[in-house]
């Protein structure tokens, strides 16, 4: 385990990777106040996925495991609203929980690194998946492929797939709480080729192409 820290919590019904942008209209008074405090730090907060409750209102208890996002752009919407967008950095565990600001409180501890378990032709499996999904999912929207970024870092990378893929909050939740490079591969790489699958069909019922950039 890594280093222990207290960190404001902002339990959402999301799920943020990092490397992943995170984009938010901050309008309750409590997330206002920890966006100022954190100005005065270091601009980290964590993003976790609720277990119950509800995003407005009282607490809601998240679950354990969540992601350090540094407010990476902040600007005023006008009617007391803030738009923030927020950067995954690093995961974390969340040890105990504190009520005594108006918003959540946790003393967390930042999570080791994806253990390196894999090999490289499941990396190199994954570059491909990744890439062909990214087009496929350019393609369904209408837009203009060129080149896509594939990271090359095997944690990166699965961040990427899994931060990118159509799935249920739970389901990338559990892809976020594992520790094997190995596991979150072998579990995404189907996942994605099956969405791929889907899009696919739905682009050729509308009759869209892919689109690819020139050289």
């Amino acid at each position: 385990m890594g280093q222990e820290r207290d960190l404001p919590l902002f339990p959402l019904n999301t799920v943020l990777f990092p490397g992943a942008n995170l984009p938010l209209q901050i309008f309750e008074e409590r997330y206002k106040k920890m966006m100022s405090d954190i100005a005065v730090d270091d601009h980290c907060f964590g993003v976790v996925l609720i277990r119950e409750g509800r995003e407005v209102g009282q607490y809601a208890t998240p679950h354990e495991v969540g992601t350090v996002a540094e407010v990476v752009e902040s600007a005023p919407l006008g009617q007391g609203r803030i738009y923030v967008v927020g950067q995954g950095i690093q995961r974390f565990r969340v040890l105990s929980l504190s009520y005594d600001e108006p918003y959540l409180m946790g003393r967390v501890t930042i999570l080791d690194p994806l253990t390196d378990d894999t090999t490289q032709e499941l990396v190199q499996e994954s570059k491909d998946v990744l890439e062909a999904y990214t087009r496929s999912m350019m393609s369904l929207q209408g837009g203009w492929v060129r080149e896509v970024e594939v990271p090359d870092e095997p944690s990166d990378l699965s961040d990427a797939l899994i931060a990118i893929l159509r799935a249920g909050r739970r389901t990338k939740q559990r892809f976020l709480e594992m520790d094997s490079l190995q596991e979150r591969l072998t579990g995404s790489v189907p996942l994605i080729r099956r969405d791929m699958e889907r899009i696919q069909a739905e682009i050729k019922e509308k009759g869209l192409t892919h689109r690819f950039g020139e050289n």
